[in-house]
């Protein structure tokens, strides 16, 4: 059940940092300019349940070897290792001071690489247990979603940016 709980604390922390700077872009308004103020509050929660998520699994994986040993493969580990990589540098890297130290296009592209990456194990991981129960659907349609407020709030910006270099 902790398991449980904590992919879906997760993946709601997820979705709004996820969608803070589209939300904000897209409907301009103190509700968003907040959630927008404290993305990286819902980022670094976000790493903090997923890691209570992971003291989970590995709770399950030594309390019960043989029924962890049924529901995972060895893949799982791969893939799911690689998104706690990636979680633990974006956390890692979530201050101001770390923009400055890395540059601000490796930065960006950390960040833009990962925050991917974490979104496709979302998708992954709760799409395929939709079989199991319709529920994971719910999941699946709020990241599919959030992608489509990412991209509409990615493509507004670059068409005003556009509209503005025609007017100059």
């Amino acid at each position: 059940m902790v398991i449980r709980l904590t992919a879906r604390t997760s993946l709601v922390l997820f979705l709004f940092a996820f969608t803070a700077s589209a939300m904000a872009r897209l409907w301009p308004g103190p509700r968003t300019q907040w959630l927008l103020r404290h993305r990286r509050a819902f980022g670094l929660a976000f790493a903090f349940s997923h890691a209570m998520h992971l003291v989970a699994i590995l709770a399950f994986a030594r309390l019960d070897a043989a029924a962890f040993a049924q529901q995972t493969r060895p893949l799982d580990w791969v893939t799911g290792g690689i998104a706690y990589v990636f979680i633990a540098l974006l956390a890692a890297t979530s201050w101001d001071g770390a923009v400055r130290w890395m540059g601000v296009r490796r930065w960006r592209l950390l960040h833009t690489v990962g925050i991917a990456y974490l979104w496709i194990s979302f998708m992954a991981t709760f799409g395929k247990r939709i079989p199991m129960s319709a529920a994971y659907g719910l999941a699946v349609a709020l990241l599919v979603a959030a992608l489509v407020l990412r991209v509409i709030g990615s493509a507004r910006v670059r068409q005003w940016c556009l509209s503005r270099r025609k007017i100059a």
